[in-house]
């Protein structure tokens, strides 16, 4: 699935930002050089990667930030279970307990 995405994303990279106008460029033009030039151009094929590329990330640490609350163990309980169970000399059920 994430090659699909990246082989999506690079052609649609080549499609909006005109490609053949980066490839008719000269060639002594680095690539980083191409790519600020873009930036400072502002057109809006390559600002919809930048803004796409915020909205990605932004929903990648919304995700993150809600899967870790919801995820959240109580240790106190967690230890102590384990420590009953080790007490106990049942080290199979302290693994279970994991």
């Amino acid at each position: 699935m994430r090659k699909f995405i990246a082989l999506l994303l690079v052609l649609g990279i080549g499609i909006f930002s005109g490609a053949t106008e980066l490839l008719a460029q000269e060639a002594s033009s680095s690539g980083f050089q191409i790519l600020k030039e873009k930036f400072i151009e502002g057109d809006w094929r390559f600002m919809s990667f930048v803004l796409v590329c915020l909205i990605l990330g932004l929903a990648f640490c919304i995700e993150r930030i809600i899967t870790l609350n919801i995820a959240t163990t109580n240790t106190d309980k967690l230890l102590a279970r384990i420590d009953e169970s080790l007490k106990a000399g049942d080290v199979d059920g302290a693994w279970e307990g994991c």
